[in-house]
């Protein structure tokens, strides 16, 4: 799938404000073109899912995050490999060469997050 076609696809055709950073990402990096698609039906499901300005930076960070990680050749990246569950699960399960996986779970600070903590 070519990039516009895969922008068109997961933005619907429509303007986003994640659109310019995916622009980048995927022009930048053919790993992370790959992952967008593989997972573009899930990436779309979240986009329309997320109405939300804090919840899209929320989304923004675990993409980022999956194209920062494809950086390293030695890894890769699943997004959400785990069966859906009633508790939070990983956004990644990545796999260092073929004998070490691990999960990442990102998670943006808030501004009432940070003053929660140092309160406590």
């Amino acid at each position: 799938m070519v990039t516009e076609e895969l922008l068109t696809y997961i933005f619907d055709g429509a303007s986003h404000s994640l659109a310019p950073s995916m622009t980048t990402w995927l022009t930048a990096s053919r790993r992370y073109t790959e992952f967008v698609t593989t997972f573009r039906d899930k990436i779309r499901k979240k986009l329309r899912t997320t109405p939300d300005p804090e919840n899209l930076l929320d989304l923004r960070l675990e993409l980022e995050t999956a194209y920062l990680l494809l950086q390293e050749r030695r890894l890769t990246v699943a997004y959400e490999p785990l069966p859906p569950r009633a508790t939070r699960s990983p956004d990644f399960g990545v796999t260092y060469t073929t004998s070490l996986t691990f999960m990442v779970e990102v998670t943006r600070l808030r501004a009432a997050t940070l003053i929660d903590a140092t309160s406590q």
